[in-house]
């Protein structure tokens, strides 16, 4: 009997122990995040409005409370579901079950500023808990799966064009912990701060390339252009696709691959706000001759691509009218989903506003909600998840399930 007591005593006296390291070193609150607080107190004030009304995307009478999921709930600077939203069905190496991958945005390390590549557990033992997986003073930003399912992100660089990792796009091998260089410059050039990532069904990784890091005073000027890329890695080759952006941001590819879209964001400087400058998503024609399996189809496609070309007719899709169209998704009908200031909006492809998922930005007399801060990037679900349209909106992480059915190839 005594030995019992000294048994609970030992193990109550490594409990006390464990927490008191908790507090000092800040474990619990920085490395791992449950899903403690789903109440709806002070949380999010989510709201559906359907446009179209033809069930495409919504229910004919959208019920928000039993169609959005709060998979984790913290304060914006803690959580800080930011980007590069991405959905791994089979989980990662040592947790076998759906998992999802996002980055946070810049923060002060001890030093010098860092980000985080985090895990939200979407199923399994593990189930909305979110871990950190990699804190690199590259500030990890966008990211996407390649052919192979492994992950790529962009990394916007240091503050010294001397201290690795250097911009560019790195694969991350979550087993080793470490991030592997893709891309990361251009002949003698270095890349500004890549921004959004996606592949083709080719292979080729496509990424957008603006001089927000610059404006923010996280990385050192800039000697290219806001400007979309292309890598080949057979080649090795990279190449400019697009320009004449203010700051090319998001980018998703139409279910055939013949259509990318690019947001451009440069109602949002990086270092103020410029009401005449866009927030606009664009359309262009992919022109891929390389591909064309014959001569014929080789000849029909030269009439209407430009020797050299790779992207064409570029034209204006969409507008918002709320902040700026950040990420940007594809369902498998080819409808357009762009993370805004005031949550979602839903646009067919010819740019016809379908719907808003709508995430209040103010609610002054609703004493249990938080102002939100929008929805910076998104991405469908997989397998039984691929009606789940999940929105990392800073201070939670939310999924919506809805009529549509995600395009998760579309770029991965």
């Amino acid at each position: 009997m005594s030995f019992c007591v000294k048994k609970e005593s030992m193990f109550s006296r490594w409990i006390w122990i464990f927490a008191l390291a908790s507090v000092v070193l800040g474990i619990a609150a920085s490395r791992v995040f449950e899903n403690e607080n789903v109440s709806a107190k002070n949380s999010y004030k989510w709201s559906i409005q359907d446009i179209a009304k033809d069930e495409s995307i919504f229910p004919l009478r959208p019920e928000p409370e039993n169609m959005i999921n709060v998979f984790v709930r913290g304060e914006s600077s803690n959580l800080s579901a930011h980007e590069a939203g991405m959905y791994l069905e089979e989980g990662i190496p040592g947790y076998p079950h759906a998992t999802a991958l996002f980055t946070t945005k810049p923060y002060q390390g001890t030093h010098f500023s860092v980000g985080d590549i985090k895990a939200l557990y979407v199923e399994g033992p593990k189930k909305n808990q979110v871990e950190v997986l990699l804190t690199s003073r590259g500030l990890p930003n966008g990211g996407v799966l390649d052919l192979q399912g492994s992950p790529l992100f962009c990394i916007q660089g240091t503050e010294d064009h001397n201290v690795d990792p250097a911009a560019g796009i790195y694969k991350l091998n979550i087993s080793a912990k470490k991030l592997e260089n893709v891309v990361n410059s251009f002949h003698a050039h270095h890349l500004n701060s890549p921004n959004d990532v996606v592949v083709h069904k080719d292979g080729t990784i496509w990424f957008t390339d603006p001089i927000y890091g610059a404006k923010q005073n996280i990385r050192p000027s800039h000697s290219l252009g806001n400007w979309v890329w292309r890598y080949d890695p057979n080649t090795q080759q990279v190449r400019v696709v697009a320009d004449g952006f203010q700051r090319p941001n998001g980018l998703a590819f139409s279910p055939d691959f013949s259509i990318l879209y690019v947001s451009d964001t440069g109602w949002d400087t990086g270092d103020g706000l410029i009401q005449d400058d866009p927030r606009t998503i664009y359309a262009f024609d992919v022109c891929e001759l390389q591909n064309a399996k014959g001569s014929e189809d080789a000849d029909s496609l030269q009439q209407d691509c430009p020797s050299g070309g790779i992207l064409t007719n570029r034209r204006l899709i969409y507008t918002t009218d709320s902040g700026i169209p950040d990420g940007i998704k594809i369902d498998r009908s080819g409808n357009i989903y762009s993370g805004n200031g005031d949550g979602v909006h839903v646009v067919d492809k010819l740019g016809n506003l379908k719907g808003k998922i709508s995430c209040a930005r103010d609610c002054p007399t609703d004493a249990d909600c938080k102002s939100c801060e929008g929805v910076a990037n998104l991405f469908f679900g997989k397998g039984n998840d691929r009606k789940k349209l999940f929105m990392l909106a800073e201070g939670e992480i939310v999924s919506v399930t809805l009529n549509a059915e995600g395009c998760s190839e579309c770029g991965r």
